[in-house]
């Protein structure tokens, strides 16, 4: 009687919560596809692209050559995450490119995370973009797309963006 009742009801809060959450997610907000979205799409699919590889696009390769995030820790919400993935690189301590990366080896994630947050810290698009085109061609090629990756879908200025399938 009761019990029957009162499962009832809770199983009719969860579905109309379930719904609710559908309608919700249903009813996110459309990103205006402007140019500059469209080139932010461009550009990160360009970082993507052949990632075993070195980087095929010119522009990014010289913006990541020349780029020096020690030079704008001043750009960045929290520069300790910058600090040290340039150290980690400078001292030979990360990952090795062509090296296979899990999260399950503490050290590989611990690095793969210090990628991501010196991404996902910088104030801008243009920081966060010139951060992705240095560390493109530096760090193991399996951190870099899972931080970007994470990167992109957490970042309001990538909002939108769409990641390729696989790499």
């Amino acid at each position: 009687g009761d019990l029957h009742c009162l499962n009832m009801k809770t199983l009719l809060l969860l579905c109309l919560g379930v719904a609710l959450c559908h309608l919700a997610c249903a009813k996110q907000q459309q990103v205006p596809v402007d140019r500059e979205f469209l080139l932010r799409q461009n550009e990160i699919l360009h970082l993507f692209n052949k990632v075993h590889e070195p980087n095929r696009y010119k522009d990014q390769s010289e913006l990541g050559r020349s780029y020096d995030p020690t030079a704008h820790f001043g750009k960045y919400k929290n520069s300790v995450p910058v600090k040290m993935m340039v150290k980690l690189y400078t001292s030979g301590q990360c990952l090795p490119r062509g090296q296979i990366f899990t999260l399950f080896n503490d050290r590989h994630r611990e690095q793969m995370i210090t990628i991501f947050e010196s991404l996902f810290y910088a104030q801008d698009w243009d920081t966060f973009y010139r951060t992705a085109c240095w560390a493109r061609d530096r760090v193991n090629e399996g951190q870099f797309v899972y931080a970007l990756s994470v990167a992109v879908l957490h970042r309001e200025d990538t909002r939108g963006i769409v990641l390729p399938p696989r790499i």
